[in-house]
Formats: C-alpha cells, structure tokens, sequence
C-alpha cells in the first residue's frame, strides 16, 4: 500500500477528525494526508491537491466511536 493510500485510509477511518466533531471533511482530511505522507515518507514525498477555490469544505465521512477490538491496524 503506498504512503499516500495509507494515510488517505487512516484519515477517512477517523484519523484525520482533527477537531473530534464525529465528521471528517475535505480540508481536515486534505491536512492530515499531506502530513502524514511527509510522515510515512520521512519527508522524501509530498502529496499536493487541486481543488475549486469555490469549493466548500464538506463532510466526507462520519466518525463512530470505536473499541479497542474494532481496531484492525494497517499493515
């Protein structure tokens, strides 16, 4: 799995619900990708984006609360 699906995937799983409001938007998840791409990458990529400067952030996903035997790690 590249650096960018990993962390398109963790954000949508929850990850990238930077304010804990239960939503994951399009800018939450777009800051959490390009940081955690640097992360995985150890700075050697850096994942850009294009989108409408009209365009709303929006949500992408709803965050459920999870127990610790829901969590399943990506490997």
């Amino acid at each position: 799995m590249s650096a960018f699906t990993r962390a398109v995937v963790e954000g949508l799983s929850g990850r990238a619900d930077l304010k804990k409001s239960g939503r994951v938007t399009v800018d939450m998840l777009e800051f959490y990708v390009s940081d955690r791409v640097k992360e995985l990458t150890q700075g050697k990529q850096t994942p850009t984006t294009a989108k409408p400067s009209t365009m709303p952030d929006f949500p992408l996903a709803i965050v459920r609360t999870m127990q610790n035997e829901d969590i399943d790690p990506i490997r």
